[in-house]
């Protein structure tokens, strides 16, 4: 288990919930609701999220995207903030996996492994996945379970994001596959709001937006934490 840190006021003031945020996405540029809405216009977890980390050149961005939910929702449910070790979920899934001899692993198995480190969490959580390239279905995700481990293809442009350029457009050549955390959408401008974890200098702090149809053409599995019944 990771190391339980104090609660300071920056951090409470980051994970800080605030239950009106959801409701009033429902409502137009005007202020009106919006009726018959299925899901918000726009959902952004951002501020829920757990601070950006740095991967470095390790494969293990299936660990630090499973720590990054598991740090997140633990905030959420008990108000103690417990960093999770990403190396080590990433470790415990490749003693699993048996493909020891390749870099990277499953993403629902990390995630699977990641709540071996939470009090309880493998009577509180289950792992849920899919293929889907719906967008709808990644909404209803995150509506219901804020965050959602996406892996999908990446290209080498996303190397060149910055804080003036934070949109991917997935042009370049294939780099390979990635895992990073979803926290959110925008319906008006087509966007995902993703986290990645490559230090706080890249993008916007470690976030950046990814358009619809990009994810759509890219992603090839979205994992999640759903809250057992």
């Amino acid at each position: 288990m990771g190391k339980t840190s104090d609660v300071n006021n920056e951090l409470i003031k980051k994970y800080k919930i605030d239950n009106t945020i959801l409701e009033s996405y429902f409502k137009d540029a005007r202020n009106n609701p919006v009726k018959d809405a299925i899901f918000p216009l726009r959902i952004d977890n951002r501020q829920y999220c757990s601070p950006t980390d740095y991967q470095g050149d390790k494969p293990s961005c299936c660990g630090y995207s499973s720590a990054q939910i598991l740090e997140s929702l633990n905030w959420m449910e008990s108000g103690k903030i417990i960093q999770f070790d990403a190396d080590q979920i990433y470790a415990k899934a490749k003693e699993t996996d048996n493909n020891l001899s390749s870099a990277g692993t499953y993403p629902d198995l990390a995630m699977t492994k990641g709540l071996d480190l939470v009090p309880n969490g493998n009577n509180k959580y289950k792992v849920m996945s899919s293929k889907s390239t719906n967008i709808n279905d990644l909404k209803r995700i995150l509506h219901k379970n804020m965050f959602a481990c996406v892996n999908m293809k990446v290209t080498n442009d996303i190397y060149d994001l910055n804080t003036r350029n934070f949109i991917y457009n997935g042009d370049g050549k294939v780099a390979g596959g990635h895992s990073m955390v979803c926290c959110g959408y925008d319906d008006e401008s087509k966007m995902l709001i993703m986290q990645n974890h490559w230090g706080k200098i890249w993008a916007l702090k470690g976030f950046f937006l990814c358009p619809y149809d990009v994810w759509k053409r890219q992603t090839s599995i979205t994992c999640w934490y759903e809250r057992k019944s």
